[in-house]
């Protein structure tokens, strides 16, 4: 890839970081570092519990379409991995340049409707 193509994604995902941390309101009463540290450690447990995120998607693919499970389990465990680890890159890469401006910490995962860690219950 190019520099100017690698430098034009770094600034997408930085503008994206900071519209989405332009909403307001989840941890109103912590400091700047408190969600420094909130944001970067939620990145780093997603990171580290990624492989439970494929177990979490078949059990919860086999219980929600106990037919179907078996053409489906692999397109949405494809996108919950997807969608789990970026995420935790956002938090860990580029999420906590923006916490200084913002009391809304919500993960990307909340969009999509996949708890905040994969071994959290829906």
């Amino acid at each position: 890839m190019s520099k100017k193509f690698c430098g034009l994604f770094v600034l997408i995902f930085l503008f994206a970081s900071a519209a989405s941390a332009s909403v307001d309101g989840r941890v109103p009463n912590s400091t700047a570092q408190e969600r420094f540290k909130i944001v970067l450690f939620r990145g780093l447990l997603n990171l580290a519990g990624l492989p439970l995120e494929l177990k979490r998607t078949a059990v919860l693919e086999k219980k929600i379409y106990p037919k179907a499970w078996s053409f489906t389990v692999v397109p949405r465990m494809l996108t919950n991995v997807f969608f789990r680890s970026a995420s935790a890159a956002n938090d860990t890469l580029f999420f906590p340049w923006c916490t200084p401006f913002t009391d809304d910490l919500s993960p990307w995962t909340e969009a999509m409707g996949l708890p905040e860690y994969p071994w959290e219950k829906d």
